[in-house]
């Protein structure tokens, strides 16, 4: 079983009652990890940590799909937090499928959503659930480095997400992302699923990554549509809290349109 996994949340029981099923699982006080970046701000800026933690939940989900589990809802709500930050684990199953391949589309939460889940085609297309995850778990990646997402929507409707298919580097203009990280997330979060990056090869890389962010500066700057961490897609949920390599930045999420470019430190 998936739960077996020591990343994977442990179903503890299952009790049937007249009018609904109860599943107990293991309680951990620590919280989400959405609370550990948005809130506790454990990860951002700590690159030893979030390769570690990341690697947990990559092996998670390699498990599964080696299972024939297919998550399809990976987000930081759906990853609780333990031993003070240093260990994750996977939860929040119920939209997992044993198919291989998917006719769901556009989900209600879009935040994590691969571009081919969210066309407006018909439902007799299909595409396949494993890169659909891990499309997800770059998402996750740019969550705990940044402490934001990307974009609002992986679609050309998007223009942050047009921008990013014209080159992958113009991230490194509204976020402070590494050229080592640019690389990695141009492996996951290719449009094609087909040319989308292995978990085991993606693996690989992250252990090999020496860097994910930058030493940049919050500055001041026009409206962008980047979007920030938050529950439901709107704006004003807890505070952002980011750590750069040399020192701190905290700000608000209700200013996140007004203020969200980086700035390299002048020396």
């Amino acid at each position: 079983m998936a739960t077996r996994h020591p990343n994977v949340v442990p179903l503890i029981r299952i009790m049937d009652s007249p009018n609904c099923t109860y599943v107990v699982m293991e309680f951990y006080p620590e919280g989400d990890l959405f609370h550990g970046i948005t809130q506790k701000g454990m990860y951002v800026g700590n690159d030893t940590l979030i390769k570690l933690v990341f690697v947990q939940i990559l092996d998670a989900v390699h498990q599964c799909h080696e299972l024939g589990v297919y998550h399809f809802n990976i987000q930081p709500e759906h990853i609780s937090v333990a031993d003070q930050g240093n260990t994750l684990k996977l939860s929040s199953f119920e939209l997992a499928t044993a198919s291989p391949y998917s006719v769901a589309f556009n989900y209600k939460r879009k935040f994590y959503a691969s571009p081919e889940s969210l066309s407006s085609k018909p439902n007799s297309e299909v595409y396949a659930s494993a890169p659909h995850d891990i499309w997800s778990l770059g998402i996750n990646l740019v969550n705990l480095i940044c402490g934001c997402n990307p974009w609002k929507l992986a679609s050309i409707e998007d223009s942050t997400y047009r921008a990013y298919l014209k080159d992958p580097y113009f991230l490194k203009a509204i976020l402070p992302l590494s050229d080592e990280a640019i690389v990695i997330l141009s492996r996951i979060l290719e449009n094609n699923p087909d040319e989308r990056i292995s978990i085991p090869e993606l693996r690989g890389l992250i252990l090999g990554c020496p860097c994910f962010s930058t030493d940049w500066r919050v500055v001041s700057s026009e409206p962008k549509p980047v979007s920030t961490l938050d529950t439901m897609g709107s704006p004003g949920v807890g505070d952002r809290v980011g750590r750069s390599v040399k020192g701190t930045f905290r700000r608000s999420l209700k200013d996140k349109f007004q203020k969200p470019l980086y700035e390299r430190k002048k020396p």
